[in-house]
């Protein structure tokens, strides 16, 4: 609908009177995209999303504003940008969305490379309360990983793990077959290995998928389990006692750290 480099007074032509608006051109094609029955436009980014929501406030186009507010929430831009959402979000008071975006952000390094679209509109105030966020989880996580009591308490709770082989045993096939320990020393030397960086506190699939390769390492299922099948069906039980014990545990720690946002 609209097109070029600079804003829409720019590229009107001489023998028309010109409307000045300040919002650039592709702001404008992209609020009026949504505005009439055609193609909804193309937003990639957080910075394109909060510019068509400026500019929807300023001439009252809710539905523009909605449908930028849906996109910015998406998977597509939160998981990619979210302390850009959160600056976005807080400028408007959106505490729920604000609070969604820190949690995210939590697994990117700060500062970003980039200034966040919205940073100038939030207050110092807002600013500040994200700081203190982020090192309170950084600290609730951090006590509990650099904790050899946290491990012994955490493992140890588990017993032992078990598994069920259908090449070893083809009439056992839901009962027992084999167990094995998981011993707190692996955890508490695998997870100063992977959080050591600041950027890693936060735990995510990534790291989780990391933690679970060492303690395979160190637990040399070779020797414990000829068997492929078996070796599969530990590992299993690794990944799985990580992602349900370990992860859960230090994700619901997060979710207890309250982000007090001045608004």
């Amino acid at each position: 609908m609209l097109s070029g480099e600079g804003s829409v007074s720019e590229v009107m032509g001489d023998s028309e009177e010109a409307i000045p608006f300040t919002e650039h051109s592709r702001t404008l094609d992209a609020l009026f995209r949504l505005c009439y029955p055609i193609a909804d436009p193309s937003l990639t980014t957080a910075s394109d999303l909060f510019n068509v929501m400026e500019a929807s406030r300023k001439y009252m186009v809710d539905h523009a504003w909605k449908f930028c507010l849906d996109a910015l929430m998406s998977p597509a831009i939160l998981d990619k940008e979210p302390f850009n959402v959160f600056t976005i979000t807080c400028r408007y008071e959106l505490a729920k969305e604000a609070r969604s975006a820190a949690k995210l952000s939590l697994r990117k390094d700060f500062p970003p490379l980039e200034d966040p679209a919205g940073l100038d509109w939030i207050s110092g105030r807002t600013l500040f309360a994200y700081l203190k966020y982020r090192q309170a989880c950084t600290d609730e996580v951090q006590y509990r990983v650099c904790n050899w009591e946290y491990w012994a308490n955490t493992v140890l709770a588990q017993k032992s793990l078990t598994i069920s082989c259908g090449t070893c045993e083809p009439l056992a096939m839901g009962g027992t077959t084999g167990e094995f320990k998981l011993d707190p020393d692996m955890y508490y030397k695998a997870a100063l290995a992977i959080f050591e960086r600041p950027s890693c506190w936060i735990p995510d699939d990534k790291i989780m998928r990391t933690l679970t390769e060492l303690i395979i390492t160190e637990l040399d299922l070779l020797k414990q389990f000829p068997c492929f099948s078996c070796r599969e069906r530990a590992t299993h039980e690794v990944r799985q006692f990580n992602a349900e014990v370990v992860l859960s545990d230090l994700e619901d720690a997060i979710s207890r750290v309250d982000l007090k946002l001045p608004f």
